[in-house]
Order: structure tokens, then C-alpha cells, then sequence
């Protein structure tokens, strides 16, 4: 044992130097195992159907508009919250959210590297393409105009005073 005490006392620049390989190599494969086939984090968010008025929990790859059982494009997002904690008997839906056609395009092309950029490339005005909309409304705006930032700053008033909601996802 007091050999390699020694070793180590000696060498602790080649120590340290494979310490940090050693921790390197670990994040890599963190990361890596966090991260779908096409390089983008993959974890279960909410999505609601439209026709049947029902949550779902699918893959956050996907993007709104997607089919569901009841039809074609019936899924969108579901921005979930919950008051205190995300039990069933304190969720609310917060809004739903959807990207125009053009968007989701552009979005898919930027998501299976086609365009080799993190952001897509849009032709139309970036503000326009994501819309929203309170779960009983059947009016889609542009997240990003005054009647959207009104819809997303709504669920502050969901919870009691002494609570802020808090963002759920699917467990």
C-alpha cells in the first residue's frame, strides 16, 4: 500500500490528468445515453386530443400537430400544472400550443440535421409559427402576440395565494 501512496505522491499530475479523462469519459455517456438517435433529449411530455378531450403522454420528439386515435393532427401540447405538487387531484391544463405547418416543417428538418442547425430556418415570421390557446377556447393566436403572452401569464391565477403552479410532466 505504501507503494503505490508513493506512486501516486510522485505522479500526481498523470493522476490528475486521468482523473479528468476519467470524468470526461463519464459526462460523454450521461449525455449520451440521455439523448435519442437524432441527438435531441427525449423524455415523455403531455399531449391532449382534441376530439376526445383527453390527456396522453408522448414522446417531446413529437411535434404538434400529431395524429392520435380519434384522427388526424387531433394531438397538441399540453402545458400541465399542478398546485403544490403534480397529483391528478391538482393538475390543471394550463394551454394547449401547436406549430403552424410551416414551422413543424422547418422544426423536423432542423430535428434530422438537414439544415446542420440547431434552430430552423423559417421563411415566415418566427413570432407567427407556434400557436396557442386555453384548453375551452377554439381560437388559435400566435404564442408570441399580446393575447398569447395573456393566455401563458393566465395560470398564475390557478393556484391559492401561498402556491405557485408547477410545470408537470408525465411520470
Amino acid at each position: 500500500m505504501g507503494k503505490m501512496r508513493d506512486w501516486v505522491n510522485n505522479n500526481s499530475a498523470v493522476v490528475t490528468v486521468g482523473a479528468v479523462v476519467l470524468l470526461l469519459i463519464s459526462l460523454a455517456v450521461i449525455v449520451y445515453s440521455t439523448k435519442s438517435s437524432s441527438g435531441v433529449r427525449n423524455y415523455k411530455i403531455y399531449f391532449y386530443d382534441l376530439n376526445s378531450g383527453q390527456l396522453f403522454a408522448e414522446e417531446s420528439t413529437k411535434l404538434p400537430p400529431i395524429d392520435t386515435p380519434t384522427g388526424k393532427d387531433n394531438g397538441v401540447w399540453a402545458f400541465v400544472y399542478g398546485c403544490g405538487d403534480c397529483s391528478e387531484a391538482n393538475r390543471f391544463i394550463g394551454y394547449l400550443q401547436k406549430l403552424t405547418p410551416e414551422m413543424k416543417e422547418a422544426q423536423l428538418k432542423a430535428q434530422s440535421g438537414e439544415t446542420g442547425e440547431m434552430m430552423p430556418p423559417y421563411e415566415g415570421d418566427m413570432d407567427q409559427g407556434t400557436l396557442i390557446r386555453l384548453k375551452d377556447s377554439g381560437e388559435w393566436v400566435p404564442m408570441y402576440s399580446e393575447e398569447g403572452q395573456k393566455i401563458m401569464t393566465s395560470i398564475e391565477g390557478k393556484c391559492p395565494a401561498d402556491q405557485r403552479p408547477k410545470h408537470c410532466r408525465p411520470d
